[in-house]
Order: structure tokens, then sequence, then C-alpha cells
């Protein structure tokens, strides 16, 4: 699980650059996962007796590479630091708990913040936060995972339903990023294949 906060850039976009790297069977891959996340704000509802902060919906949109290169699947040779030829054939991780922060310390924090992103699946690289008060925010804060309390709360529904795949079936607890593909340099017996699973210790 990781937290990262960044700075708005133009009050548009944010930077991520997460780098994900393990030792699979003598096979050092260095994958940096490089979310531009868009911000926009938009169809501002008015205020009233309800609702007396005006309210507007917040886009998220994630675009994984590889080094400068779109992350392209089952597709795509890319090399890593060390030269080793991989493909990447599942690409999936946790993006949880995000808050909005403003330059005056406001703070707008996601309820029911999990999401599953899944590079095989373009629809889930964008969502929209619903009712966020309209207010300036200059700076965002999330996590890749899932919280410790969640990750030991059992099976869940939504994003954290087993039937996702990221879920361990021998331990209760989530998989934080999954990350799977093929390289020339595996030792893997029979094939190439390679897999790396991140979780958090317990």
């Amino acid at each position: 699980m990781v937290s990262l906060n960044a700075s708005l850039f133009n009050n548009n976009f944010i930077h991520f650059q997460p780098y994900f790297t393990s030792t699979m069977r003598k096979i050092f891959l260095s994958v940096a996962a490089l979310a531009v996340i868009c911000i926009t704000m938009n169809a501002c509802k008015p205020a009233d007796s309800d609702n007396p902060t005006p309210t507007g919906k917040v886009k998220l949109e994630f675009n994984n590479v590889v080094g400068g290169s779109n992350l392209n699947m089952n597709s795509q040779w890319y090399k890593n630091a060390h030269g080793d030829s991989f493909q990447v054939s599942k690409f999936n991780y946790y993006i949880s708990n995000i808050q909005l922060n403003g330059p005056d310390g406001a703070t707008y924090t996601e309820a029911d913040s999990y999401h599953l992103l899944q590079q095989s699946d373009a629809a889930s690289l964008s969502f929209d936060m619903a009712l966020v008060p309209a207010k300036r925010y200059n700076s965002i804060t999330l996590t890749i995972g899932v919280d410790s309390l969640h990750n030991v709360s059992g099976a869940q529904q939504g994003a954290l339903d087993p039937s996702n795949g990221m879920y361990w079936s021998w331990n209760t607890g989530y998989i934080m990023l999954k990350f799977e593909g093929i390289s020339p340099q595996s030792t893997e017996a029979g094939g190439m294949r390679v897999c790396f699973r991140a979780s958090t210790a317990r």
C-alpha cells in the first residue's frame, strides 16, 4: 500500500509516477506506472436549502505507461533497466482513500473510496467523484492499494468483491497490485511467464 500526494499543475493535471520493482526468478523488472490524472470540475449545482454549498463532479483519468511509452497489453515488448525484455498481459491495481486538498486547508474526502483499475478495461481507468463541494483544490492525496482496516475485514462488495480476482484465496486480504506477463529471460519451468503480486504484510 502506497500513499501519494501531488500538487496540481496549472490546476488541471496531476502527475503520479510510482515505480514497482521486484526480483522474479532472477528477472528484475522495473515497471514505471505513470498515472496522469485529469481533474475537471463540471456541472456545478447551485446551492439550495438542503445543500447550502454548490457541488460539482470531478473526473479522474489514469494513463499507465512503461518508461515513456503507453502500456499496450499482449502486443508490445519493453525492456527494463537491465536489458531484460518483457510483455505485459495483466496490470490491475487499487486506488483508494481519495482526498482533494485546498490551499486554505479545506479538504474533501470521497466516501467509500475504492476503485479497481484494470489496464484491459478502458472504462475502469476513469471515474467521477460526485457531489464535490465547489471550492478551490490544488492537490490530491490517494492510496495505491487498500487500507489496512478494509484489508483485514474479509470479503466485501463492489470494487472489493473477491470475484474481481484481487483477493487472496488462501489467506484473508487483498492483492494491492497485480502485474503479469512474459519474458524470454524468465526461468519459469515450461514457459516464459512472470508474475508479480503485491500485498501488505499483516
